[in-house]
């Protein structure tokens, strides 16, 4: 049983706070202030739920659901999460969901993937979004209703990584020429993320003073083969095809003049925000996202990640990078203390984020403990 502070509101996060992304270590930290507390060890099984229901207050999806290998398993996996959901809110759980995106990026996005989420968005007491018009597309797409879905600003990255060195050491640590422009893609190496239209286009430049460095982990054998083919021949482009250490990333972002995120679509990109907080210019999609997070000032938009508008894009950095500014001013908007504070002024928030009242929890009690028994839950 987790021991939590006495008066505190404990979160539980999907997934595990010890196994996910930075964004959830910021978040949780930031939400200290108002008496919040993680649950550092928390699992999404039933008998866990049940052992803990005194001291759970919110489970807090982030990322979850990626789909099973078949009809069946599908069936039996959205069941068992249909009955946590209902028993946490027999339980006085509340339930609330990030929606960092609509669906898994790297699953097709089948009818389990919708009725999975379209369940998590009507057990949810609050839903939270990155951009504003993302309201619009959360409410119409699964059918919520708008005033439990609230707009809070994705914070930055800038504590979460080491920072101390500067261009030049960036730029030796990596063995890159200090006198090149250097445009970088960084994150995973996925087929959808479009690196291969990045690739061609980014050929079709023949400056000699320009290098494209990738970087990010690969699991994809076949995807990876065919960009070490696209790219061989060409000494300007760079390949780091591994996982990128946490103490590395400040090199590649500090030796980097610009951030290229060539995807076809965005919902809300972590990546980009991590270019923001190392004070990058990106060039990108425009988007509801980017459009919100970045201006003509800084970045440069496209209307689509073609061949032909990612050639155009790198050779107008080219011209204009002396000019494309991300300053203080602009990205202090994002910081985590000031995106969590606005989101509490909003009503539902603190609603939500208070400690729950006690209620009657004996049927729920028995009716979780009875079909974990019978092995119903898992």
């Amino acid at each position: 049983m987790y021991q939590a502070e006495p008066n505190k509101v404990i979160i539980a996060s999907v997934p595990n706070i010890q196994n996910g992304n930075p964004y959830q270590t910021l978040f949780y930290a930031s939400l200290k202030k108002y008496n919040i507390d993680v649950m550092d060890n928390f699992i999404l099984y039933m008998k866990f739920i049940l052992v803990n229901r005194k001291t759970i207050d919110i489970i807090h999806f982030h990322w979850y659901g990626t789909g099973q290998k078949n009809f069946f398993h599908e069936i039996v996996s959205i069941f068992h999460f249909t009955l946590k959901l209902f028993i946490c809110k027999l339980l006085n759980i509340k339930i609330v969901w990030t929606a960092h995106n609509l669906f898994p990026h790297d699953t097709q996005r089948t009818m389990f993937q919708y009725l999975r989420r379209f369940i998590l968005v009507h057990f949810s007491d609050l839903i939270i979004v990155h951009f504003k018009k993302a309201k619009h597309s959360v409410s119409n797409l699964f059918h919520a209703n708008p005033s439990k879905i609230v707009c809070m600003h994705h914070g930055l990255y800038d504590t979460a990584y080491p920072n101390s060195a500067d261009k030049e050491e960036a730029r030796q640590y990596l063995s890159l020429d200090k006198q090149k422009t250097v445009l970088l893609y960084f994150g995973r190496v996925r087929r959808y993320k479009n690196i291969e239209t990045l690739v061609q286009a980014f050929k079709r430049i023949e400056q000699e003073d320009i290098v494209l460095v990738i970087a990010g982990e690969t699991t994809d054998e076949h995807y990876t083969k065919e960009l070490i083919e696209l790219t061989s021949g060409d000494n300007r482009i760079i390949c780091h095809f591994r996982n990128i250490e946490d103490r590395e990333i400040q090199f590649f972002f500090n030796s980097a003049d610009c951030v290229i995120l060539p995807y076809k679509n965005i919902f809300t990109s972590g990546t980009a925000m991590l270019a923001l907080s190392f004070k990058k210019p990106v060039i990108m999609r425009e988007c509801d996202f980017s459009k919100e997070y970045f201006n003509s000032d800084n970045s440069i938009l496209i209307n689509s990640c073609t061949e032909d508008n990612l050639t155009i894009a790198i050779t107008r950095f080219i011209e204009e990078k002396s000019r494309l500014i991300v300053s203080d001013d602009f990205i202090n908007k994002y910081d985590w203390s000031k995106i969590i504070d606005e989101l509490f002024e909003v009503n539902i928030v603190r609603k939500v984020f208070t400690k729950k009242k006690p209620i009657i929890k004996r049927l729920a009690t028995t009716i979780g403990i009875d079909c974990y028994k019978r092995g119903l839950l898992i």
